[in-house]
C-alpha cells in the first residue's frame, strides 16, 4: 500500500500544479502529503483567500454544488477543498477527479 500512496502521491502533486497554473485566480495554493490534499480556493475579485475556515462564501457554496452536479463529492470547509481519493485510486481515475475539479471551478468563478 505505502508504494501505491508514494505513486499517487506524485500523480497527485501533478495534477495540482496543472491546476494552480492553470486556475492561478481562483486557486491559491495546493498541498499533498501521502494521498491527502487540500486546495485553497481564491477570490478572483479580491486575489485573497475566499474567506475565513468558519465562515461560507456564496462561491464556496456554489463550488460544492458544482463538484456535487458533476459526480464528485468533497468537502469544502471555508476556503479549503479537501482531497482525499480512495486508496485503491488509479492515476486514470485521480486525473479524471481533477477534471471534475477544474469543470467545477469554471463553472463556479468563469461562468
Amino acid at each position: 500500500i505505502i508504494d501505491h500512496v508514494n505513486k499517487m502521491e506524485s500523480v497527485i502533486f501533478n495534477e495540482m500544479q496543472s491546476l494552480l497554473d492553470d486556475m492561478n485566480d481562483c486557486v491559491a495554493q495546493a498541498r499533498v502529503y501521502g494521498m491527502a490534499g487540500c486546495i485553497d480556493i481564491m477570490n478572483p475579485e479580491t486575489m485573497d483567500i475566499i474567506c475565513s475556515t468558519n465562515e461560507v462564501h456564496p462561491k464556496t457554496k456554489e463550488f460544492k454544488a458544482n463538484l456535487s452536479k458533476n459526480g464528485l463529492i468533497s468537502l469544502v470547509k471555508g476556503p479549503v477543498m479537501h482531497i482525499t481519493p480512495p486508496l485503491i485510486s488509479q492515476p486514470q481515475d485521480i486525473k479524471y477527479g481533477f477534471e471534475l475539479i477544474r469543470k467545477s471551478l469554471e463553472q463556479t468563478f468563469h461562468s
